[in-house]
């Protein structure tokens, strides 16, 4: 019980570090020189965990418990690491699904993973940097480092359930079968211990806790009439194409959007797209105030950012006009500027600006206001 707890330690204090130093990368989860999984991170956050066993198993588990409407009908492979993640955020960018719901997908995968961690001794991690983020990575969907520990906790609680049950040494990736000459006394028990379901899967068909599920077999598994064999994974979603052409998803990102920069210093302009650019959105930059109305007409952004002190132009002023123009009436403006007083403040939400920012703002709190706004990553 020690060791798997201080796997489980040590497995919270690597995603504390981690999420300290808001890193993107994978970790790689080893156990006594064998792979046990991979957790894959975007500044700090958990994008999704991958176990060594049935990781097809565990996206099919986890849609059961988390979106259980949500079909998902592919014509081609996401082309990005780790495609569970990318299928999520494609659901919620087509509003197929809800965040809530694929944060929770997350969260019941996780969960899988960690709680086999803890069967797994002398836990190594290993971290994978990564050097650009994909368009598809947002800050919307993965689980805080707060978040995290959550899952953790809740992993080390059923793994202490497991050893009381006496079940330490059983791995819920095992499919309970009964024994051939115990079939005929029990009939009902051979409906369900088929051998084709692992004791995670028979947790989610029978929709009962787990724990539950092994303290029924435990008198069974006593007297040696339930044994428990190793089974493999099932296809990927991929290999299964369905050739109806109207309810086919073509993995693909949701469509660029352009992101205005109204701004006369050219650094502020290039600092915004060096940040956005990575995650998919076009930055239009604009130093000339007087040229924004046109040049804002012509390729209508979904956000503009907005400075308040510019050469021959007011931001106050000109975020007003914006608002009177039917074009850009329900267009999040952001005001970008290093005055940070309640006035300030004041004199923006008079101008109906939708949001403040102080600059130089830090790159992940710029990332979270484009997000905040754009309908794409809310519920």
């Amino acid at each position: 019980m020690a060791t798997a707890v201080s796997g489980l330690d040590k497995l919270a204090d690597n995603i504390a570090k981690l999420s300290q130093r808001r890193a993107t990368g994978t970790l790689i989860l080893s156990s006594e020189a064998q792979y046990e999984g991979q957790l894959h991170l975007f500044y700090g956050r958990l994008l999704y965990a991958i176990g060594r066993s049935h990781r097809v198993r565990c996206w099919d588990r986890t849609l059961k418990q988390s979106c259980p409407n949500w079909k998902v009908t592919l014509d081609s492979e996401p082309e990005e690491e780790p495609w569970e993640y990318q299928l999520l955020h494609l659901g919620v960018a087509r509003e197929r699904l809800s965040v809530s719901e694929a944060k929770a997908a997350i969260r019941n995968s996780a969960r899988e993973v960690f709680f086999s961690l803890a069967l797994s001794p002398n836990l190594t991690c290993r971290w994978d940097c990564r050097a650009e983020a994909s368009s598809t990575m947002t800050l919307t969907l993965p689980l805080s480092a707060v978040e995290v520990e959550q899952v953790i906790q809740e992993a080390r609680e059923l793994w202490q359930q497991w050893l009381t049950l006496g079940f330490g040494k059983i791995s819920p990736n095992l499919a309970p079968t009964l024994k051939e000459d115990a079939a005929e006394y029990f009939p009902r028990l051979q409906q369900v211990l088929t051998g084709e379901k692992t004791l995670w899967d028979l947790a989610v068909s029978l929709q009962q806790p787990i724990e539950g599920v092994a303290r029924a077999l435990l008198p069974f598994a006593k007297k040696g009439v339930v044994k428990f064999e190793h089974i493999p994974d099932v296809p990927t979603p991929f290999a299964l194409v369905s050739q109806t052409k109207a309810d086919v998803i073509k993995i693909q990102p949701p469509p660029q959007q352009i992101i205005a920069c109204i701004d006369d210093s050219p650094t502020v302009g290039q600092f915004v797209e060096q940040v956005l650019t990575p995650f998919g959105y076009r930055v239009l930059k604009i130093q000339d105030p007087l040229r924004a109305t046109t040049l804002l007409a012509k390729h209508k952004p979904s956000l503009i950012f907005l400075d308040l002190v510019m050469p021959n132009a007011d931001g106050y002023s000109l975020c007003t006009f914006l608002r009177q123009s039917p074009a850009f009436r329900e267009t999040p403006i952001i005001i970008l500027t290093s005055r940070n007083s309640i006035i300030d403040r004041t004199r923006a939400k008079l101008a109906k600006a939708s949001d403040f920012l102080t600059k130089p703002p830090e790159p992940e709190k710029l990332l979270q206001m484009v997000e905040k706004h754009l309908k794409i990553c809310l519920v």
